[in-house]
């Protein structure tokens, strides 16, 4: 028998091979009439902020990256074409696995979709959210594997 999942958590991080993972989540979304949550999650924050997204100095750093992110988001659901229920953006101090395994439990997740990330140099030695969301056994976790040329 097939699960009927009830509420999807789509996590992202602006990448194209996240817009594969959020057009398999939104496929899933039509095929269960679930609830469809598009999530990106600030990492390491405030300790480690990007140099590509910098508050002027009259902004509240983390409001203005909030406000970043959200408009990141709706670009998102406009390239990809889809219609979330919700759109998150979550600040942790932890990485971004945990929040996302915190979040996935707090409001009853049952399915969590990521996208592969092809990691190099020293990244492909630090743990990903791909490698330690299984373990959490929170919920499920379907991880939408690269194509070619993606990344």
């Amino acid at each position: 028998m097939m699960h009927s999942y009830r509420h999807i958590l789509c996590a992202t991080d602006f990448s194209a091979a996240s817009d594969l993972a959020c057009a398999r989540a939104a496929a899933l979304n039509e095929c269960f009439g679930a609830q469809l949550t598009l999530l990106h999650v600030v990492e390491n924050f405030p300790e480690r902020r990007s140099n590509q997204v910098i508050a002027p100095e009259d902004a509240d750093p983390q409001q203005y990256r909030e406000d970043e992110a959200r408009r990141r988001l709706r670009e998102q659901v406009d390239r990809v074409g889809f219609k979330p229920t919700h759109q998150q953006v979550k600040f942790t101090t932890e990485s971004a696995w945990h929040a996302i395994a915190d979040y996935a439990q707090a409001h009853q997740i049952d399915l969590v979709v990521l996208a592969e990330h092809e990691q190099r140099g020293l990244k492909a030695l630090l743990p990903t959210a791909i490698e330690h969301l299984p373990q959490t056994q929170v919920c499920d976790v379907l991880i939408v594997p690269m194509r070619r040329g993606v990344g």
